[in-house]
């Protein structure tokens, strides 16, 4: 995908999405991440904001991709890489990871490749969180040194 940059007209790839999910069980005193104390009553209105962010930018990019040039271009260029970081992406539900998913899919075409990136605190990984994540498709996970 493409994007203009109306200010400086420059042309930008965009294969991937970042969520950023800004929930931590604990603070860590060096981080400098737009982070804040995990409460689940949150959640809902947190989520329900990315989803209007996720439709607002899907329909400025077709909107706007190089004065429309090409009415295909947007649906020939497939988002490659969605990240889930943070905060603690696994303070999330995975009912709550799944509606995320199922907005950016609604938005944007998808590789038959994409990979999907999801940062973990090793507390919260146990057999059926994992499982939950394969089968929606997450296939990369990461976890942070500072959580050890």
């Amino acid at each position: 995908m493409e994007l203009v940059d109306n200010y400086q007209k420059i042309i930008c790839p965009i294969p991937a999405v970042y969520l950023h999910i800004p929930f931590c069980r604990h603070i860590c005193p060096f981080c400098s991440f737009a982070v804040r104390r995990d409460r689940s009553e949150l959640h809902e209105k947190y989520i329900q904001g990315m989803a209007v962010e996720i439709e607002r930018r899907a329909a400025w990019m077709k909107e706007n991709i190089q004065f429309n040039r090409d009415e295909n271009f947007f649906v020939e260029n497939l988002l490659e890489s969605i990240y889930f970081g943070g905060g603690t992406p696994s303070s999330l539900r995975i009912q709550e990871v799944v509606y995320l998913l199922s907005q950016v899919r609604n938005s944007f075409p998808w590789s038959d490749k994409i990979e999907i990136s999801f940062e973990m605190n090793p507390e919260d990984v146990n057999p059926e969180y994992l499982r939950g994540l394969a089968e929606i498709g997450v296939n990369r996970l990461s976890l942070g040194g500072q959580s050890f």
